[in-house]
């Protein structure tokens, strides 16, 4: 009898909307966690997290002050983070409301070897260079300065406005629907920490450029020769 009981009253705790609740939480839990560390906000992560499990402890113990602080600050603590991290908060929206794929919309099939085919020369003299294709969401409020352009692209050209002695070599290099639109452009500063030691600025523009939109930048360092990929978020080395 008392097992019966025992049975019917776990069924009764674990019904299909508990296991519901419980794994669209988790859901959204998890994809708010992985969203926050990949933007290098992982402060915000661990404050929620102590604040959640102050919480639970509190009302495991039956701590009266804390459940009263937590009763009558909680929703200022909201409001407080919704003003604190709004950047943050609008990307994860962003990233929530919209699916993306990055394309070089009528680049032309020549354009992707043209610009390879820079870079690595590029490398080669160690000269520094950040090239930005804009994915789908516009990108004009997060860029600054720059020279405006409208030129088929070419080798040479590349290579004209990264060298060290050019006016705008230190900025980005902007190419939208198959041409060079705009260069010398000053991009976010990312503040992740998650970029090694070694990236310099133009490391940490790019990715303060697709931290806050759908756009690829592709990087070339002045001191080491190397090129990265700036995507999504993410970065990786490929020379």
């Amino acid at each position: 009898m008392e097992t019966s009981a025992l049975t019917a009253l776990i069924k009764g705790m674990v019904g299909w909307k508990a296991v519901v609740d419980i794994v669209i939480i988790a859901a959204g839990l998890f994809f708010l966690y992985h969203t926050l560390l990949r933007l290098g906000t992982w402060r915000i992560v661990a404050g929620i997290m102590l604040a959640a499990f102050l919480f639970l402890i509190a009302n495991f113990l039956d701590l009266k002050g804390l459940e009263w602080i937590f009763g009558n600050f909680s929703q200022v603590a909201v409001i407080a983070l919704v003003v604190i991290f709004q950047p943050e908060l609008r990307k994860i929206f962003e990233q929530a409301a919209s699916v993306r794929r990055f394309e070089i919309r009528d680049a032309g099939a020549d354009l992707p070897h043209m610009i390879v085919d820079s870079l690595i020369k590029l490398a080669a003299q160690r000269h520094g260079a950040i090239v930005v294709f804009p994915g789908k969401e516009p990108i004009q409020q997060w860029l600054a300065g720059g020279f405006k352009l409208d030129a088929r692209p070419s080798i040479p050209l590349i290579m004209s406005i990264f060298d060290p002695n050019s006016p705008g070599h230190d900025g980005a290099l902007i190419i939208q629907n198959g041409k060079f639109i705009r260069f010398g452009v000053r991009l976010p500063i990312s503040q992740s920490s998650r970029l090694p030691e070694e990236y310099g600025t133009r490391h940490h523009a790019a990715m303060g450029l697709v931290e806050k939109s759908d756009a690829l930048a592709i990087v070339v360092s002045e001191e080491r020769g190397k090129i990265s990929i700036f995507d999504k978020g993410k970065f990786r080395q490929v020379k």
